[in-house]
């Protein structure tokens, strides 16, 4: 059994499905395939369902179920080891691996990414984007260092370190109906069709509480995660959307709204697991973090 086997299966079991997870390690799909094959071999049990196909949505088996908690602890245990012994000579080098939340993620490469690299040389930077629960389940899995992601997060397994807090606005296009309003109230979107990040991400949970709070039924018309694609709908004047405010500072096109009688806010911050123990190189690229966007 090697490594490599335990993370195509890991990943695999994250994202439940085949070529996504593929994508994400950098291998094709065949590849992925043939090394879980390999693994289901070795432990003489399926470990997926392939019922709709490996290029769909695939479940665990109760034999998957049972080995990815060990897979997961067997890698963090061999990561634990590397960090370890490269602590113990006074390393700074290895493989940091950064989670990000698509909102951060220009942000962080001109802010960070770029001083980090190049006053550290021997440290490999893997960066990885994708929505709240996958960046929480890569930490849990052992297979990610670190995520700079909204709070608070699901699992009690993820310890967070808050960064920043930023105020909810409204965003139109120049051209929209409420583009010259100077503040709104919840109600007052009812007349009005949204585009919203997935009911999965922290600002659609924070937004649906404060109008449920309110009993404000919202119309729709389109849910996106990916944030630049979102404000790029709206600058056309198709609709209007919610985001953080520092998001926006580099839109001159589009028009924020404060949003009266209710409190929207919501905070940023570092995610790491509770019990794992991270290389200096992680410590360093949080500090660097901690640094671009404390305050």
């Amino acid at each position: 059994m090697e490594l490599r086997h335990l993370r195509y299966f890991v990943r695999a079991a994250e994202l439940l499905h085949f070529t996504r997870a593929a994508n994400t390690l950098g291998v094709s799909q065949p590849t992925l395939s043939l090394h879980i094959q390999q693994l289901e071999k070795e432990v003489g049990s399926p470990l997926f369902d392939r019922t709709g196909g490996q290029f769909r949505h695939v479940r665990l088996t109760q034999a998957g179920e049972r080995l990815v908690t060990y897979a997961q602890e067997s890698l963090r245990a061999v990561e634990r080891g590397k960090q370890d012994i490269a602590d113990l000579n006074g390393l700074l080098c290895g493989t940091v691996t950064l989670g990000l939340n698509n909102i951060f993620v220009a942000r962080v490469m001109s802010q960070c990414i770029p001083d980090f690299a190049a006053a550290h040389e021997g440290v490999d930077l893997v960066l990885r984007m994708g929505p709240q629960d996958e960046l929480e389940a890569a930490i849990i899995a052992g297979t990610m260092d670190l995520a700079f992601a909204w709070l608070p997060p699901e699992s009690r397994e993820i310890e967070a370190a808050p960064l920043f807090t930023d105020e909810l606005v409204v965003v139109t296009g120049e051209s929209h109906a409420l583009a010259s309003a100077q503040t709104i109230a919840l109600r007052e979107l009812e007349a009005f069709p949204l585009a919203l990040p997935g009911a999965a991400s922290n600002i659609r949970r924070l937004f649906n509480a404060a109008c449920a709070q309110q009993k404000v039924s919202l119309r729709v018309s389109l849910e996106i995660d990916d944030t630049a694609a979102r404000l790029s709908f709206v600058e056309a004047g198709r609709a209007a959307t919610i985001a953080p405010r520092r998001a926006v500072v580099n839109h001159p096109r589009l028009r924020t709204i404060p949003i009266v009688q209710t409190n929207v806010q919501l905070s940023a911050g570092l995610l790491t697991h509770r019990s794992a123990h991270l290389s200096s190189a992680a410590r360093r690229l949080a500090d660097a973090l901690r640094t671009a966007f404390a305050g």
